[in-house]
């Protein structure tokens, strides 16, 4: 660790091993959960992680302290083999650095100051969303001739802006839309099937990455991204600690008292994030898929979010739930001198 006091009471310090990044833990938390950013793509878990999967990765962790506490963490890693600082976003849909709304200000210093250090000197922030603390960060540093700066957005992602209710929200879908949700809702009685949220408490969280690559494969086979060793590796190191602080919440599709269809959503400030799952073959009839968005849309409405996103990814279906679609950015920043 290498600290560098600034102007005033703010000081930047950066973490390049792993284990010292892991101790954060707590202060990572905290400031987390003050902050807007999603709870899962966001934590130290899945930057720890996402660090241990990519190859040629070396961690870069760079925090402004003020008043002696952590404000801001810029969450990167350098690419050994074009020395570029990045963030390390093993299946991870969008990336942001940690810090409360109202610290625009800071998180602009913190760009400058990463990437004006000896570590680096270039940054690419991908995978950003339009309200993120970096880009919210970019009309802070404007004019400083020392820094180049370029914008560009990349992709986009479907979304649901969300009603004060799941009627209004179905009120809002085509009539043939609304009729395929109620019958599939209406028909898991006959199924058997009932949905239920897995909570830490009354499910494993030890259990989850190899319950849930299960139902991934049964799903698409060996089209499954979670079918290689590297994946279900991350997901056994990352999921369970997520899910242990509530940065995830899983809805299980139950047949009887046997799990026949998981899906992990990611808790996000604004919006739940529909990630990944799956179910058995023998269950698609009774609309697996529809049941689990559909009580993730529920869930999010109760939790009075704004959104609901379907992040990463232009599957038909997400079109077919989706209101409207929003932009994916990347971020290059530069030192001049």
């Amino acid at each position: 660790m290498s600290v560098q006091p600034s102007t005033g009471r703010v000081e930047y310090a950066e973490y390049s091993d792993l284990a010292k990044v892991a101790a954060l833990s707590s202060a990572w938390d905290r400031l987390l959960a003050a902050s807007a950013c999603n709870r899962a793509f966001g934590s130290a878990e899945w930057y720890v992680a996402s660090c241990r999967a990519g190859a040629d990765l070396d961690p870069w962790v760079v925090t402004a302290i003020r008043d002696g506490e952590i404000a801001a963490i810029l969450p990167l890693a350098i690419d050994l083999k074009d020395k570029v600082a990045r963030f390390p976003d093993w299946i991870c849909d969008y990336n942001d650095a940690i810090a409360r709304d109202e610290d625009s200000a800071l998180v602009a210093d913190l760009l400058d100051n990463a990437t004006s250090g000896h570590a680096c000197k270039r940054i690419v922030l991908s995978r950003l969303r339009p309200d993120s603390n970096c880009v919210r960060a970019l009309s802070f540093l404007a004019g400083r001739r020392h820094l180049g700066c370029d914008f560009r957005e990349i992709d986009w992602h479907y979304r649901i802006r969300l009603p004060s209710s799941f009627d209004d929200y179905l009120a809002s879908r085509s009539k043939a839309f609304r009729t395929n949700v109620k019958q599939a809702l209406r028909r898991m009685e006959g199924g058997d099937l009932t949905v239920r949220e897995l909570l830490p408490s009354d499910f494993d969280p030890a259990a989850l990455p190899e319950v849930f690559t299960s139902m991934a494969c049964a799903r698409q086979g060996e089209k499954s991204f979670f079918m290689c060793a590297e994946a279900r590796d991350f997901v056994e190191e990352a999921l369970p600690a997520v899910f242990r602080k509530q940065g995830l919440i899983v809805f299980g599709l139950l047949q009887g008292a046997r799990t026949v269809g998981l899906y992990i959503h990611m808790v996000g400030g604004k919006g739940l994030g529909a990630w990944n799952g799956g179910f058995l073959p023998e269950v698609g009839r009774w609309s697996p898929g529809t049941l689990l968005l559909a009580h993730g849309i529920k869930r999010a409405i109760d939790m009075r979010l704004p959104e609901y996103d379907f992040l990463e990814g232009k599957e038909p279906y997400k079109k077919h739930w989706a209101d409207e679609r929003y932009g994916i950015c990347e971020v290059e920043l530069a030192s001049k001198a």
